[in-house]
Order: C-alpha cells, then structure tokens, then sequence
C-alpha cells in the first residue's frame, strides 16, 4: 500500500519549549478558578515531542478561554491537542486509574500524591481495561489512516510510541509487535541524524496494524473488556463497536487516490463519507466490575464538567462515555 507521507517534524530548541510553557502559564494563571497548572511528562525528543498541559479547575467555575486561541506557529506546533482539564476532586480521584504520576507542577497549588487505595485485583482489572481502551483506540486510528493513505508522520511517532506502555501494562515486553514499536523509538532517537525511508517506513506502518490486530484478537479472547453498556455504538459518524464473538475489522466503501489529499480538509470530509469501520468486539455482556464502574462514572463526571469548556478531558481517546450514557438518559 503506498502512502502519501506530511507533516515531517522539524527540529526546536528545548530552550524554546521552556519559553512557550512558560507564556502559556502567564496567560492561564491570570483567569479566574485555576487551582494549578501541571506539565504532563516531559520533552525528550525537541521538534518531536509536543506539550501536554493539564488545568486544574475550581468546582462549578465557567472557563470560556480557549488557551490555543492566537497563539503562535510555533506555540501552535508545541500545542498538538488541546489542554487537559479536571477539578481538583476528580484530579485526585484519577490517580487512581491513571498509573501515571509523572506530574510537574507549573504554578498553583501542590497536590501530594495519593496513596493507592485498590486491591492487587482491582489494579491488574483496571491496567488490563486501560491498555485495551488505548489499544483499540490505535487500532481504529490505524485503521482509518490505512484508509486515507496520508500521514502525519510526527503524529505517528507521537501517538504510536504511547504503546508501549500499554503493553507493559498488560505485562509485555516481547513479541513482534513489541520489537516493532521499539524500531520506532529508535528512529524517533535519530530522528534528525537519519531518518527510514518512506518505504520502509509505509512497510512498518503496515506490518504494525496487522501486528496489533493479530495481538488484540488474542488478548481478547481471554481479557474481559468492558463498556459502562453492552451493545452496538457508533463512535464517531463511520465507525461503530459491534459486539461479537471475536476480534476483527471490517471496512465498508470506496478509498479516494490519495493524490486527492491535495483537497485539504474536503478530502478527509469526503473519506468520511464514503467509508464505515466496523470494529467487532468481544464486549461482556453482564455489568462491570465495581471497581470499573467507579472508572466509567469518574470519566463520564469529567466529560460532562468539559462539555462547555476548551479542554480535553483524562481518561483514554476511546470516545464512548458521552454517546453511550446520551443514549441511557
């Protein structure tokens, strides 16, 4: 499959970082109901690795600034996604399902962390829910960037290395698919020394799909995975969970030449249109073990705080909690 390879990362100073957090901060800490400002992670590869920035809100406050608003194009470029957002309630609450505490508070008030309260069941129940929910996510970005044929390929290096820690989540640390996201880690290291040719890198792309499409179906037929409800949802407007027996995909509709990408955004509208991904999914039928039912609420409680706000909210880019409890109510 040939791909059509944009968005190439180019090289930024760790110094320019620092002064892109910084302005950022200036510019939060002087609205109303911040609490705290935290860096999430840190910058490992300059021109590569982007900011994440979590917000840490008041109860009930109404935030109507869009921080990504005027900023610059290298500001821009440092911001790939939206700020994370959470009141302090549901922040400290989240620790408890996030696994990550890699925090660096950027002004406001310190948070100590908190003492796990779960039981070695409830931990290794929630890890194995977590890295699915990523897991599948990637596997439908995958899916539909298979479909358009055009990448991002300092998306790719950002979003695909993340998998690694959902297989070490699982509790993984060989395997083919393993090796084959270590590759990437390795050219994102070199990246501006050497780089894969696109060919080789188009090969990657695609032995890594059906690599984790491969590992998915087997860990799915023995790892329970969980909905906060059974039953058919679309996630987005062309693709849909369907529950089922076994794990696989299946794509409906007519691809566009790539070279059409030239249309910009009409293109990707288009795709959409013409294309629906049918994801089946062994989901269990019978409710979810309390301590991922407190999971899904916490999440849905997040969202719903979100939902007029310019924030994105903690919880994985498997976007089924709005649609699902929307359609319960």
């Amino acid at each position: 499959m040939k791909f059509h390879f944009k968005n190439y990362p180019h090289y930024v100073p760790p110094s320019t970082y620092e002064d892109v957090i910084a302005s950022m901060v200036d510019r939060l800490k002087q609205q109303e109901g911040i609490i705290s400002i935290f860096q999430m992670g840190s910058v490992l590869h300059p021109g590569i690795s982007d900011i994440d920035m979590l917000v840490v809100l008041k109860e009930n406050v109404a935030f109507r600034l869009n921080p990504l608003e005027g900023l610059t194009k290298t500001e821009r470029y440092l911001f790939v996604h939206p700020l994370l957002c959470a009141t302090k309630t549901d922040f400290f609450e989240a620790q408890q399902f996030t696994f990550y505490r890699n925090w660096r508070l950027l002004w406001g008030e310190q948070f100590s962390a908190r003492e796990d309260e779960l039981s070695k069941e409830e931990i290794e129940c929630v890890q194995t829910q977590t890295a699915l929910e990523y897991l599948i996510s990637n596997f439908i970005n995958l899916t539909i960037l298979r479909i358009h044929r055009i990448i991002n390929v300092r998306g790719l290096l950002l979003n695909m290395k993340a998998i690694l820690y959902d297989l070490k989540l699982l509790g993984v640390s060989s395997g083919a698919l393993y090796e084959l996201l270590e590759k990437l880690i390795e050219w994102r290291d070199q990246w501006f020394e050497i780089q894969p040719h696109t060919k080789v890198l188009g090969e990657w792309i695609d032995e890594c799909y059906k690599e984790l499409g491969v590992f998915l179906k087997t860990v799915l037929d023995t790892q329970p995975f969980y909905l906060p409800e059974w039953g058919t949802l679309h996630i987005t407007k062309n693709v849909t969970l369907v529950p089922a027996e076994h794990f696989f995909c299946k794509h409906q509709g007519i691809v566009l030449p790539a070279f059409l990408g030239s249309l910009g955004k009409k293109y990707f509208k288009i795709q959409r249109r013409l294309n629906k991904v049918l994801l089946h999914l062994p989901i269990q039928k019978g409710g979810a073990p309390p301590i991922l039912a407190r999971k899904f609420d916490l999440e849905y409680k997040m969202v719903q705080f979100n939902l007029d706000k310019p924030f994105l909210t903690l919880r994985s880019t498997l976007n089924f909690l709005r649609k699902i409890h929307s359609r319960s109510t």
